[in-house]
């Protein structure tokens, strides 16, 4: 895949990560996947070392932290992915997810991670 990084609308970092960018309002990550935090259904000692397309939603923006990511659709909805053993999600546990899950029935304006 070719990607057209001109369509780029965000791009981010965090600690033990490459990044992740959206494009289009898709979302690609790479780099390392130990907490799933690449959001793409696995976890481990590998990493990724190409952008790929973890989802089609439509997104507006995206925030990672530390081994874990936050991600407002265009409905407002929270998408969260990654670890949370530290209760990162604020859903009310620690459970960590290899990919995206919706926390609440709120909307979103913004968000942002911190360590």
């Amino acid at each position: 895949m070719i990607i057209d990084w001109t369509d780029t609308g965000d791009i981010n970092s965090a600690v033990k990560r490459w990044g992740d960018v959206t494009i289009n309002s898709n979302i690609f990550t790479w780099g390392n996947n130990g907490w799933g935090q690449l959001g793409n259904g696995t976890s481990g000692t590998i990493s990724i070392l190409i952008p790929t397309l973890i989802g089609v939603d439509i997104l507006n923006t995206v925030t990672c932290g530390h081994n874990y990511c936050l991600c407002i659709r265009s409905d407002g909805r929270l998408l969260v992915w990654g670890d949370n053993g530290h209760g990162q999600f604020g859903n009310g546990t620690n459970t960590s997810s290899n990919i995206p899950i919706i926390i609440g029935t709120d909307t979103w304006s913004a968000v942002d991670c911190g360590h």
